[in-house]
């Protein structure tokens, strides 16, 4: 079947990976219907950038990538409603205003959903997620109005958000139940000066902190720590990670295991449904980032009417959203083993910052990060991405500019440009621009091309 002009699909959920899906299809399907599912009314916007509109950094406006003729532009359909069952069999779904709806071809994009803690007093009002527009709405009328806020979660999201509040002038604590921030992305070393930093931006880090139970006392919040004492504040806010949206996929008999199972061509165990983003696992791999959340949309969008694009897991770089520090990594740190190279470049300066590489014993970067300097990072990225191989006679000068150097010259010839990784826009030119024109992510977000 490739596509009659009678066929629908059907997308379930309306973030990256299903509106990608959904341009994909458009393009490669030109005459196919095309209906967008959501149960989030505010369509597709930039999730990554929620808590600078909570800040007053952007405005609600600036949120959106396309423009509200978008959809009709395109000639996809959008219905806001949330679907709570699917018949695989009879290729119909029925959603919660209890409308039944026929499809040809489904993609399931459900996303994923903030985990809370089992922490008593979590589901307080003083107590707030920060994953959707509403949430960030909620936040925002808030958070204008108080000084203090508690953070709990000292991952990516919590790091940005804290960041982010203390520039907003407000007092923040931030709790990690872990031994040390970003442990998914950052060595000791490494996260020991993000933890400096973050004092000296006046944000009180608590690691190794795990959070007993929340009390609403008035108008503030007691936060209580196991064996120490309380943090008082006015809200918490709360990142501490999230987790595929399965329910639907598990009551219609596809095969779950963490995240819903796709084969290569994002193909479920289902006949004619397909699942992209934050909600799939692929080769035993959750992909909860929005670069595989993209590029998974993209193959699911091809690929519904005749399998033509294969989606290759990759490594995956993490960019910490802040003026205030530049942190760039890519790769696991937990995967570091005795055999690899580790390299080093420790600035003890007055602007210190720490670059670490760790190479296999086949020349491959397995592991970069770079904290409060990111010059070179692109070039790394790029060369752990590719494997390139880096040779023995520059991996034994020990020297992180070195291997900088050898991977400029390999890619320096065929440098074109430069790519945003959040939403695809080229640059063309030596450096890259300071902020992108699309999105508005900043230029550690580029990749040359």
């Amino acid at each position: 079947m490739s596509g009659k002009n009678d066929s629908t699909l059907i997308i379930a959920g309306s973030g990256i990976a299903g509106i990608s899906a959904a341009i994909s299809a458009r393009q490669a399907y030109p005459h196919i219907n095309i209906i967008i599912i959501s149960g989030d009314e505010k369509g597709f916007y930039n999730r990554i950038a929620l808590d600078s509109f909570v800040t007053g950094k952007r405005s609600i406006e600036d949120l959106y990538f396309n423009k509200q003729s978008w959809l009709e532009d395109n000639r996809i359909g959008f219905i806001h409603s949330k679907i709570i069952s699917i018949d695989p069999e009879n290729h119909k779904l029925v959603t919660d205003d209890s409308k039944e709806y026929s499809y040809d071809k489904l993609i399931l994009a459900t996303g994923a959903s903030p985990l809370l803690p089992p922490v008593d007093g979590i589901d307080n009002n003083r107590v707030y997620s920060l994953w959707t527009l509403q949430d960030a709405t909620n936040l925002k009328e808030t958070l204008s109005t108080c000084e203090s806020v508690t953070i709990l979660g000292g991952g990516v999201l919590g790091v940005e958000a804290a960041l982010d509040f203390a520039a907003f002038g407000k007092q923040v604590t931030l709790i990690e139940k872990s031994s040390f921030l970003m442990p998914s992305q950052l060595t000791d070393d490494s996260s020991k000066l993000l933890f400096k930093i973050l004092n000296q931006k006046n944000i009180s880090v608590l690691t190794n902190s795990t959070v007993e139970s929340i009390i609403k006392n008035g108008s503030s919040v007691k936060v209580k720590i196991e064996n120490k004492n309380y943090v008082t504040c006015d809200i918490v806010t709360v990142v501490t990670g999230v987790a595929p949206n399965l329910k639907i996929a598990k009551n219609a008999g596809i095969n779950i295991n963490r995240g819903i199972i796709t084969d290569k061509y994002m193909a479920t165990s289902a006949p004619d449904i397909f699942a992209c983003g934050n909600c799939t696992e692929f080769e035993n791999n959750l992909n909860l980032l929005w670069n595989p959340a993209m590029e998974q949309g993209i193959c699911a969008g091809q690929n519904i009417f005749k399998l033509q694009k294969e989606y290759v897991q990759k490594k995956y770089s993490v960019h910490l959203k802040s003026l205030e520090i530049s942190l760039s990594s890519i790769g696991n740190p937990l995967e570091i083993n005795g055999n690899d190279t580790i390299i080093n470049l420790d600035n003890t300066g007055e602007n210190k910052a720490i670059k670490t590489l760790a190479i296999s014993t086949e020349g491959i970067i397995k592991y970069a990060a770079f904290v409060n300097d990111t010059d070179g990072f692109y070039q790394i990225e790029k060369a752990v991405k590719n494997r390139l191989e880096i040779p023995v006679e520059i991996i034994k000068q020990n020297s992180l500019n070195a291997v900088i150097e050898y991977v400029n010259k390999i890619y320096e010839k065929n440098s074109s440009g430069w790519v945003c990784q959040m939403c695809g826009y080229t640059h063309e030119g030596e450096n890259p621009p300071n902020v992108c024109c699309v999105c508005g992510v900043g230029k550690d977000q580029f990749l040359v091309t």
